[in-house]
């Protein structure tokens, strides 16, 4: 499993969500089941995660919503500082999808 940060671009809006994790590719699983189950049972927005990115998902279709690691990052200490690095350079939170950067209290 991979380490470090991944983003999730929606291609139709050019919006981003970026993320930090020690299994890249199980987080990326995740998120894709979460969105799916948001657009098929039409779950309420309030209970899928990053609720903007699974709007536009519904919307435009979740073919759209592309899957990136951004970067490979071996210390978990390092993950919070290149996440926010990451956030900002892709304007994840004011102009994307992310709320805040990092995840409040999380623990690698």
């Amino acid at each position: 499993m991979t380490s470090g940060i991944y983003g999730l671009c929606c291609k139709a809006t050019g919006k981003w969500y970026v993320g930090a994790s020690t299994q890249i590719e199980k987080r990326l699983k995740e998120h894709r089941k979460q969105l799916r189950e948001a657009i098929k049972c039409k779950l309420p927005i309030q209970q899928v995660n990053c609720h903007r990115m699974g709007l536009d998902a519904a919307i435009y279709g979740l073919q759209t919503i592309q899957a990136v690691i951004l970067e490979q990052v071996d210390d978990p200490a390092l993950l919070n500082e290149c996440e926010m690095y990451w956030a900002e350079q892709l304007d994840a939170v004011e102009g994307g999808y992310n709320q805040h950067v990092p995840f409040p209290d999380r623990r690698w």
